[in-house]
């Protein structure tokens, strides 16, 4: 009897130290005695395969381990031991996300540090935010699954059907248009510099037509309101449209008769026009000159309108002889104002130019002779004065 006491003392004491060794390595596998500071990541989503053991990275390093996952108001408490010697390096400011390692993998929990930060440390206790912008792989089937819900089957199969259909002997096609695709979207990217700055250049060309809208808009009405005018009145503006086409034919007519004739006309104007332009100066004072003597001429003693001309009377010459007696173009006198218009007070000698004008004197038949007479003429002047 005693033997067997002793047996089941033995089998008691073997199946503690079992036990114990079996809880000395689960907590040893689950860090029970490993130091650690405890901190609380609240996320709104742990998604799937977050499980207790899953890393705690800081920059790609292992800086603790997650002991456990619970639901709290909708969001995911992750309770997450850190290394005691990794805690100095992580600020107080850090923020976390989940990220999966692969497509089907689990996850770890990824600390981010802010771009700023002072010199505290993380503690004890802290509660780490965690954003949601990582994509999980579950909402991707389930926006795949609600797309499918949406789409009715059999609409889908006569879709499919027709593309395949329609693809179906093109393969060679398609591929050469891919390529030629391929060829020109990389020639693109060599402008991609350009296209940007083009487009950066296009934002106030269109904030200005942005801000004329309403004007072009209203301008757009009046068109509208002009279209049906001229709609209305097509009638008339037809025979507006013969009417000049008529005008054009007889204007056609009328070049038609002066295009030998006309060119010869402006020609032959042309040195008279390049005179007149010589003497443009010379004109004011002129002008000034005749009307100042039709208003202000004194003639047999009383003030009466007219025109003073002087006429002298020449000795006779031989008769007009061609082409002895040909007019010459005398140059060298003008253009010149002179004392004009106001010649009150003038008293200076006149001034003779001896020039050949085409002149012959009395008894010169051989024509060979040109008679120089004395023209007077009187001297320039640097002040033109008006009455």
């Amino acid at each position: 009897m005693r033997a067997l006491r002793s047996r089941y003392a033995l089998g008691l004491v073997g199946a503690l130290v079992a036990l114990a060794f079996i809880g000395a390595a689960l907590g040893a596998y689950q860090h029970r005695f490993t130091r650690a500071v405890m901190v609380t990541v609240d996320a709104p989503r742990a998604g799937l395969l977050m499980d207790a053991g899953s890393a705690v990275k800081l920059r790609g390093i292992t800086v603790g381990t997650v002991r456990g996952v619970t639901e709290q108001d909708g969001h995911a408490v992750l309770t997450v031991a850190l290394q005691p010697g990794a805690t100095n390096g992580i600020p107080s400011g850090v923020t976390a996300r989940i990220m999966p390692t692969s497509v089907v993998g689990g996850k770890y929990v990824d600390l981010l540090a802010p771009a700023t930060h002072g010199s505290t440390a993380i503690t004890a206790g802290a509660v780490i935010p965690a954003d949601d912008r990582v994509p999980e792989t579950e909402d991707l089937f389930q926006q795949l699954v609600q797309v499918l819900d949406a789409v009715p089957v059999d609409r889908l199969d006569v879709a499919l059907s027709s593309l395949s259909n329609t693809l179906q002997g093109r393969g060679q096609r398609l591929g050469t248009f891919l390529s030629r695709l391929d060829h020109y979207l990389v020639a693109l990217n060599g402008h991609a510099g350009q296209i940007s700055t083009d487009l950066t250049r296009a934002a106030p060309v269109l904030q200005t037509y942005a801000a004329v809208s309403p004007q072009l808009q209203h301008l757009l009405a009046d068109s509208t309101t002009v279209g049906g005018t001229l709609v209305a009145r097509r009638g008339d503006l037809r025979a507006l449209l013969r009417t000049f086409a008529v005008t054009g034919d007889t204007a056609d007519q009328v070049v038609q008769s002066l295009r030998t004739s006309l060119p010869s006309m402006l020609r032959r104007m042309e040195p008279v026009t390049r005179l007149l332009a010589d003497y443009a100066p010379q004109y004011p004072c002129m002008f000034e000159t005749w009307a100042s003597q039709v208003t202000n001429n004194r003639s047999f003693g009383y003030a009466k309108p007219g025109a003073q001309v002087l006429v002298t009377v020449q000795p006779g010459q031989d008769g007009y002889q061609y082409p002895r007696d040909l007019p010459r173009f005398v140059d060298g006198v003008g253009p010149r104002c002179y004392d004009l218009p106001d010649m009150k007070g003038v008293t200076r000698a006149p001034r003779f130019i001896h020039f050949d004008d085409g002149e012959h004197a009395i008894g010169t038949d051989d024509g060979a002779a040109p008679n120089k007479q004395p023209v007077t003429v009187f001297p320039p002047v640097t002040k033109q004065g008006k009455r």
